[in-house]
Order: C-alpha cells, then structure tokens, then sequence
C-alpha cells in the first residue's frame, strides 16, 4: 500500500492507495498536527484501514464518487512492470511507501519522524527535480511549488490538449499545462483564508468570521457582506483571468479547465471549472510513483541513503 499526504499551509490530507484504489482519506488541520499525539492517531486511522476491511470507525469514509473520479486517472501500467519488485509495493497489507508534497518545510523533518515512529517506513518528499513526467522550461526548477507541478500531472492525465488548473487554498494558484505536459507558469492570488485574514487585520471595526458559501450576493450583514465580498471576488477573479491566460498561452480563451484544492468544490457551483478533482494533489503524487521511472531512482536512492 501507499499512503501519500499532501502536506499544505491550513491542512494536511492524507490518501491511501492499494492496487490502483483509493481506500480511504482523511485530513487533520495544521494547528492540530503540531501537536505530535494529534499526528500520531491520524497516521493511525490508516493503520487500522490496513487491518480491517470495514470502514474507518473514525472519521467519514470517502464516498464512491470520489473513489470513482480517482481510479479514472489511472490506469494499469504497461509492459512488464507488473512482474518487477518495484510494482509489488502497490499492494499488500502493509503501508510500503509514504510520499509527501510539502509547502511547510519546517515541518517536514516532524512529520518525517512520526511517519518512521508509526510505519517504521522512511518519508520521500516530492521534488520537482526528481519529477520527469512535466516537462518544466525554468532554468531553477526548485522554484516552482510542488504543489502546481501536482496539478500539472493531473491535467496531464486528464486532458487531451492544454488546460487552466486552478487551485484554491491558502493561495490561489492559476497555471496553464500544454498537452502533453509542458508547465507554462501562470500567476498567484490570495486565497479565502488569506483575504479573511487580510480584512480583519486591515479594518479595525470588522470582525473575525468564519469562511462560508453565501447564500446570496446581497448581503445584508457586516459579516454577510464580508463573506459575500471573499467568495464572490474570487469567483470573478478566476472567471475573469482563466481566459487572459489561455489566451496568453494558447491562443484561444476557451480550454479545459481544472479546479482544485481545499476550496475548490466549494466555487464549482459558479460554473468557473470544466471539472473539479479531488484529492488531486495526493492522486498526483501516487501517479508520479506509478509511471515515473525518475521516481523509482529517488526511491533507490532514499532506500541507500536509509542504511547508511
């Protein structure tokens, strides 16, 4: 089995995978994972859905819809890879790899050492480098958050000519991918948390409030109008520069477009994306493992590293 995490600046989301399916997911807030026991059950939730067959006890199982969506992005690898040891890892009762995209590296090393103390398996992070299946023209390819390359994969697998990812968390980023691959760059925004944020601190009369659909642009409350203001902001933000920017790069302003991210369900009622994937930046992560031959050479590399 694998279990890939999605490390983020809110929430981390954690995914288990086990022979092409997605078994369960969970997800545990920033301030709760600092606190090393909090990090310890949640790892234990997927130990215990390593061991029974049933439903987690704890927490919401993932929906069949969800599981569905998932499995659509992949398929059964070609040629005899099937028969390698490498391939074996994908399943069985065991959690076997752990893979990581981080965007808060102070907590990698905290996170690393609770992984090992649970599955007694080593980390491995995802590095844009170490990732050979998008094609990135930057001449500093560190750069580039691990978290755009991921929506860069999904798009990959999941279009057949260039597409918009836009991924709505603490930021917002908006990049195009050109078919079959190639990382085009794109722009960043403030995302929900960050435009609350920036409101309260900004505005000494305004007040804390909690991120939410409004139930209609004509606000009637401070804090309605608050909410109203975030939400449809960002609305139109992405309506308004997902055509610029295909048109910048393809030459046309209509393309697919792909939401992602925490947030991003919460905006597909406005009609802003073609689709919306979930989970997507941990799928990605299990794609990268599946058919990326860079990978297994960072995987033999860590597991060298780790007998030193």
């Amino acid at each position: 089995m694998i279990l890939t995490l999605d490390l983020g600046n809110s929430t981390m989301l954690g995914c288990l995978f086990r022979d092409d399916e997605l078994l369960a997911s969970h997800a545990i807030s920033i301030d709760e994972l600092t606190e090393g026991s909090s990090l310890a059950r949640f790892f234990k939730l997927f130990v215990e859905r390593t061991k029974n067959k049933d439903d987690f006890v704890e927490g919401e199982p993932i929906s069949p819809e969800v599981s569905e969506q998932c499995k659509a992005f992949i398929t059964k690898p070609v040629g005899d890879w099937q028969d390698t040891p490498a391939y074996q890892l994908f399943g069985g009762p065991d959690i076997k790899l752990v893979l990581i995209s981080s965007v808060r590296h102070s907590l990698d090393l905290f996170i690393s050492k609770v992984i090992w103390d649970t599955f007694k398996v080593r980390a491995i992070f995802f590095s844009v480098p170490d990732c050979s299946l998008i094609d990135i023209p930057y001449y500093d390819k560190t750069i580039v958050g691990t978290d755009r390359i991921c929506g860069a994969i999904i798009a990959k697998y999941s279009c057949v000519k260039g597409a918009v990812v836009v991924d709505i968390g603490t930021a917002i980023t908006v990049d195009a991918i050109n078919f079959p691959g190639v990382f085009l760059g794109g722009l960043i925004l403030p995302g929900p948390r960050i435009a609350m944020e920036a409101l309260v601190r900004g505005a000494e009369s305004l007040k804390v409030f909690k991120f939410s659909v409004p139930e209609t642009i004509a606000a009637s409350s401070t804090i309605d109008c608050m909410r109203a203001g975030v939400y449809y902001g960002i609305t139109e933000s992405v309506r308004g520069v997902v055509p610029r920017l295909a048109e910048s790069f393809f030459g046309v302003k209509d393309c697919e477009v792909i939401g992602c991210g925490g947030y991003a369900h919460w905006f597909e009622p406005e009609g802003v994306f073609t689709k919306v994937v979930p989970c997507s930046c941990c799928l990605a992560l299990y794609i990268w493992a599946r058919f990326d031959r860079a990978f297994w050479d960072c995987y033999r590399l860590k597991k060298v590293n780790s007998s030193l």
